[in-house]
């Protein structure tokens, strides 16, 4: 559109049309005529769509990238924290029940693959984001 490409953001988004309702994460009901009348959202089972815990995707994500050192739950805890991951109902989920762990999507598996590719200081800057967080946070309640 003629802007500069450094001001740019990536937004995805997708549409699954289900064949039976039951398989649906959300049914849109429409009244009279196609007018909407209310919108429903149907309980799922975590397990399915935030199939990994951080020891299940540690070993997802060294099987998908084979580096060296490994990937372990300390660089996906600063990728998860650096980028607000665990606000991001797309990538994490954990359950009202107090105590449940968190767990994280295969689009966050994707996600996390893709980036690591991208970028070989991926996790490093991701570490360097949590430090400069915390020590901003440090002062906000030295400050406070």
């Amino acid at each position: 559109m003629g802007y500069s490409q450094e001001f740019a953001v990536q937004i995805q988004y997708g549409l699954a049309i289900q064949d039976k309702a039951t398989d649906a994460a959300v049914l849109a009901f429409t009244g009279p005529g196609g007018k909407p009348a209310r919108t429903l959202e149907v309980a799922k089972d975590p397990s399915k769509q935030y199939p990994f815990r951080e020891t299940e995707l540690v070993a997802e994500l060294n099987d998908r990238l084979g580096v060296d050192p490994p990937i372990n739950r300390s660089h996906i805890q600063a990728v998860a924290k650096a980028h607000a991951i665990q606000g991001n109902r797309m990538y994490f989920y954990r359950g009202q029940v107090k105590g449940s762990p968190g767990q994280y999507s295969r689009r966050f598996a994707d996600w996390f693959v893709t980036r690591h590719r991208q970028s070989d200081d991926f996790i490093d800057k991701a570490r360097e984001k949590v430090r400069q967080i915390n020590v901003k946070a440090r002062a906000e309640r030295r400050g406070a």
